[in-house]
């Protein structure tokens, strides 16, 4: 177990680099009216390396899959980074796509949907050795039942191969309360629909797509599972272990496990054949506010509000 020391706050998501040697995360008070990316070097000690960012814009950190480079993006705004120079792009990447998503594996960006007439639209892009190019767009008939419910967002899974639309309608007058919720999930190369599910579930949550089809929402202190690959079952709902609210989720690679972090100390981690909590990890760094295993399942990662990070061996 390793305690890395980051800035004098918060951390956003975590990230490791493919070899799972660094670790990224965007911090949002690391200097003076400047954000920052900060990286950790697992040969190189406790402290961090610092990447000043040209705007405010950031918080989601993804290395691409050579290591070489690194993406901070937010709000459809990304900027990409040269891994040991630190050397921040003079513009912003992925600016005709505006991304809505990037996969944990950098491999692959999308935007937000486009509707013309009878037909919807989704827009992809793809890393490559020299940087992002336009990937094949992925085009879906209008489906009423599910784009009838309003907004909503596009996510990907970790491997980019699945794409996942979210639809959400909350009940009028209430807007913190359940409504109706729609999951789409296709194969972005084929243009496929892989399932489709309505149901009610909190409208406002964080969301995380995992390996097969599941995705989790979190609200307050409640943890819903939805299998997209079954699309007439219930979600499955679990409370925390702690009085205390959810910050953040993932899966490790092989989707055997849920780790979870919350307002204290602890790190949960859920059984996802079952999903019941099978053993818990204290922490005491601060409040928990992300998590994150390395691309080959043997590290784990949890990040505090007090810019300190530690990192465990996981032996799953």
């Amino acid at each position: 177990m390793r305690i890395l020391t980051g800035g004098s706050g918060a951390l956003g998501p975590l990230a490791f680099s493919p070899d799972g040697r660094r670790l990224a995360a965007y911090a949002a008070v690391a200097a003076v009216g400047q954000p920052y990316v900060c990286v950790w070097d697992s040969a190189a000690g406790p402290g961090p390396t610092w990447a000043g960012l040209p705007t405010a814009h950031g918080g989601r950190v993804v290395f691409e899959p050579d290591g070489r480079h690194l993406v901070v993006w937010q709000w459809a705004v990304a900027w990409r980074v040269e891994v040991g120079t630190w050397a921040v792009a003079d513009e912003p990447v992925l600016t005709t796509l505006r991304p809505a998503a990037i996969a944990a594996d950098g491999r692959t960006a999308v935007g937000e949907p486009l509707r013309e007439g009878k037909r919807v639209t989704i827009r992809a892009a793809a890393s490559g050795p020299t940087g992002w190019a336009p990937a094949a767009p992925v085009e879906l008939e209008y489906n009423a039942r599910f784009d009838g419910l309003g907004g909503g967002a596009v996510l990907l899974d970790p491997t980019g191969r699945r794409v996942v639309r979210v639809r959400a309608r909350r009940r009028h007058g209430q807007p913190y309360t359940v409504g109706e919720f729609g999951l789409q999930s296709f194969d972005r190369s084929a243009g496929r629909v892989l399932g489709e599910w309505v149901g009610e579930v909190p409208v406002y949550c964080q969301r995380l797509v995992g390996p097969g089809g599941v995705v989790v929402l979190l609200r307050d202190r409640a943890l819903f599972a939805v299998h997209l690959d079954e699309p007439k079952s219930a979600p499955v709902k679990r409370l925390n272990t702690s009085a205390k609210h959810f910050t953040d989720a993932a899966f490790s690679p092989d989707g055997r496990w849920l780790a979870t972090t919350s307002n204290d100390a602890l790190v949960t981690l859920w059984d996802t054949a079952t999903w019941q909590p099978a053993r818990q990890y204290e922490w005491k760094i601060g409040r928990l506010r992300s998590v994150a295993f390395s691309p080959d399942g043997t590290l784990c990662a949890a990040g505090s509000d007090t810019g300190r990070v530690v990192v465990w061996d996981f032996d799953g």
